[in-house]
């Protein structure tokens, strides 16, 4: 147990400096080792909670949503109403994913009715718990997007993100919002918001290079100045978000697809 916890927290500091498919494959390899320790075969919290947001980073929905589950299934057998949410707020995104929008919005349903009843289901460090981000999820599953921007913007508003609060935990949902704003034809919003989410992301100089995240902030910002009419920052933007999703996220990873996609058609010399 010792060598798998210290296994993990490798896996855990991978991640967090944004190389995320690394991350997931070793956290895979956690959960097995955790499980076989165990004389009951029950896995622990943290690899569960860290594999399944891993997964679910990955665009790996079906994997996510298989430990996302065990971990609403022990925590409610448990009556522990801080994993229950905490599973449930997974659960619920990626059945979105999955395109399970009824069942994700009784996860969100059950999610509201925890937060209620106890509001330290958001005292978390990794994301953070929240409706009207499944909302928001929902809304884009639905093609909605301008309602997606308003419940994005509602999850920043009242955790204080714009006034500096939760940066990291809140950094997704910024992202998705950013998103958004793209799609809905405001760039300009689109790259304030990524500019702010970079200066978490940039945590240690191999981010720029290495970093999945930083991957993502990136093709958003060189999506956004393209649009704005600034080519050479944008392409300057697009080919940077290439090589650090190419190694944080890997060949596959969806984001990964797309930046290449954006650099092929800069190539020919199409926007």
């Amino acid at each position: 147990m010792a060598r798998t916890i210290a296994l993990h927290n490798f896996a855990t500091a991978l991640g967090n400096v944004g190389e995320t498919r690394e991350a997931e494959r070793i956290l895979h390899q956690v959960l097995l080792q955790a499980a076989a320790a165990q004389h009951t075969g029950e896995i622990p919290w943290q690899p569960l909670i860290h594999y399944a947001e891993a997964a679910l980073y990955q665009r790996h929905p079906d994997s996510a949503l298989k430990y996302f589950s065990v971990i609403v299934r022990q925590s409610t057998r448990d009556t522990n109403l801080f994993w229950e949410g905490r599973g449930l707020f997974g659960v619920a995104r990626a059945q979105v994913m999955l395109g399970r929008i009824a069942e994700a919005q009784r996860a969100r349903t059950r999610l509201a009715e925890i937060i209620r009843r106890y509001p330290h289901v958001q005292d978390t460090d990794d994301v953070l718990p929240d409706g009207a981000t499944i909302d928001g999820w929902i809304a884009l599953a639905r093609g909605d997007t301008a309602a997606a921007k308003a419940f994005f913007t509602a999850t920043l508003t009242s955790n204080g993100y714009f006034e500096g609060k939760r940066k990291r935990l809140l950094r997704p949902v910024a992202l998705l919002l950013a998103q958004s704003n793209l799609t809905l034809g405001l760039p300009q919003e689109a790259l304030d918001l990524a500019t702010l989410a970079r200066k978490s992301v940039l945590v240690d100089s191999i981010a720029v290079s290495q970093s999945a995240i930083l991957g993502e902030v990136r093709l958003i910002e060189g999506r956004a100045l393209l649009a704005l009419g600034d080519s050479t920052q944008g392409r300057a933007a697009i080919g940077e978000a290439l090589v650090a999703l190419r190694y944080g996220g890997g060949p596959d990873f969806p984001p990964t697809r797309l930046a290449d996609q954006l650099q092929a058609r800069l190539q020919k010399g199409r926007p």
